[in-house]
């Protein structure tokens, strides 16, 4: 569900990645795709999630299906000798810290493209333009005063969408964006959902809904772009939008699952294997492993604490210097074992001999 390991050791192993797959990606997303390449680097790109992401299998193969049927409608568009207009989005749905915006930077890299990344925070700066939906909060031109001169500057999307070229655009926290529009326009949304009345599309919703419908934005070629969407809604809150907005999301939305004891248990397993890995086994031969009774005990506690990845990073960062500890007294110990005290809770943690 999580990216077990972080920083640069996952840039690298990305880099080394992309250094191999990028011209045949490039290739994908040009004129030149073929039946050979798009599937080739779809099967890639689907084992590279698999490997660095835990727990969130089912959502990386409904990527690669999303963008399978995509270029599949793209190559026999070719082959007919026709344009085709449809843009490619993935609309990620599921709690937050669970691996959307770590699959998110995986697939930038791996596609190489320009990439622009615009959140509720943009929608929230006002740059005295008037700009009264989140689209033109976004959009919008606004004046920029030097003092001695001023000078219309166009927004960072627009500047980018002007450019016309394959760009990986995220629109971070839709539903966010959605409601801001909804508070400026004083639709009271809870009371709707309470009645069970449909939400009427936002103004980004119209925006996002002719790229899907046109593969174009602000009524400009993207040159075979990619939109991501990520939002903490569910599918239930897909479902309270208006029908044909609700139906034109159902084919690009990917759902990421909460943690459960499976996947916690190998979060937290991949973790003490990074932490041998990078030290103890490397320099000392010394290896440590979880006692497995602890470790399934510690992942049912973990779930039931409903934990995301970046509370799980932070809980397992606590191992490090516990194994110190112990091995600064016992140097000359070639095998550790991590138990777990459930009458301690998340600080149960301890290693031992056996």
């Amino acid at each position: 569900m999580f990216l077990s390991k972080a920083g640069s050791a996952v840039k690298e192993g990305i880099a080394n990645f992309v250094s191999v797959v990028t011209e045949p990606v490039r290739k994908l997303l040009f004129k030149t795709m073929d039946a050979s390449n798009y599937n080739q680097m779809l099967d890639d790109l689907g084992k590279l999630l698999k490997s660095k992401v835990i727990g969130q299998n089912k959502a990386i193969d409904q990527i690669i299906k999303i963008m399978r049927s995509h270029f599949s409608n793209v190559l026999k568009a070719k082959k007919l000798g026709v344009p085709y207009n449809k843009g490619l989005m993935l609309y990620f749905i599921g709690p937050p810290g669970v691996g959307k915006s770590l699959i998110l930077d995986t697939i930038n890299s791996f596609l190489n493209l320009t990439s622009v990344t615009l959140g509720i925070d943009d929608v929230n700066e006002d740059r005295g333009n008037n700009a009264l939906t989140a689209r033109d909060r976004l959009m919008k031109p606004y004046t920029k005063d030097y003092g001695y001169m001023k000078e219309e500057v166009a927004s960072n999307l627009a500047r980018v969408i002007s450019y016309e070229k394959s760009t990986l655009y995220t629109f971070d926290e839709l539903d966010k964006m959605r409601y801001w529009d909804y508070n400026r326009q004083g639709i009271d949304w809870r009371e709707l959902r309470r009645k069970g009345e449909k939400l009427p599309g936002s103004s980004m919703d119209e925006f996002l809904r002719a790229f899907v419908d046109t593969g174009k934005l602000d009524g400009k070629s993207t040159n075979n772009s990619v939109v991501v969407i990520t939002s903490n809604e569910t599918l239930n809150d897909i479902q309270d939008l208006e029908s044909s907005l609700a139906n034109r999301y159902n084919d690009c939305i990917v759902e990421f699952e909460p943690f459960n004891a499976e996947s916690c248990a190998a979060f937290v397993k991949k973790s003490l294997e990074d932490i041998t890995g990078r030290y103890y086994k490397k320099v000392n031969g010394a290896e440590i492993v979880w006692d497995e009774d602890s470790l399934k005990s510690y992942a049912q506690f973990l779930e039931n604490l409903r934990l995301n990845g970046r509370s799980l990073s932070a809980l397992t960062g606590h191992f490090t210097p516990i194994i110190d500890e112990f091995y600064s007294k016992n140097p000359k110990v070639k095998k550790m074992f991590l138990h777990w005290d459930k009458e301690k809770g998340a600080d149960g943690v301890f290693v031992s001999e056996k």
